[in-house]
């Protein structure tokens, strides 16, 4: 199982709190928007994650990479410009052959378990 967690918008609407921060390095519960998850995917059996990033994206790529790149297969996909929801998709399709993958907004708190997918 795949999937791809959309990490590279700027966040403009939080303001300050995104001047330095992307917004999938915002705490919640005292844990990073994207490391749930990841640990969401890692617990459910997904064995590859691509991520999309633009905007301070070294930071993202920093954090994931110290965390988490012995626990499963991930793929940065670095876009120049920022090409939107659907424009990632399209970029980073290359990265999971013809396989179907699950899409996931980095910037959203979920409590949802993604095994549930599993079965689509």
């Amino acid at each position: 199982m795949k999937s791809m967690i959309l990490a590279a918008g700027y966040g403009k609407r939080l303001g300050n709190l995104t001047k330095d921060i992307p917004k999938p390095l915002i705490e919640v519960k005292g844990k990073s928007l994207i490391d749930f998850h990841i640990d969401k995917l890692i617990a459910s059996g997904y064995q590859k994650i691509v991520i999309n990033v633009h905007y301070l994206a070294e930071k993202i790529i920093n954090h994931v990479s110290s965390k988490y790149i012995d626990a499963i297969d991930i793929v940065f996909s670095h876009e120049e410009n920022i090409l939107g929801t659907g424009g990632a998709i399209k970029n980073a399709v290359k990265h999971f052959d013809q396989d179907d993958f699950l899409v996931i907004n980095s910037d959203i708190y979920s409590d949802l378990d993604y095994s549930y997918f599993n079965n689509f």
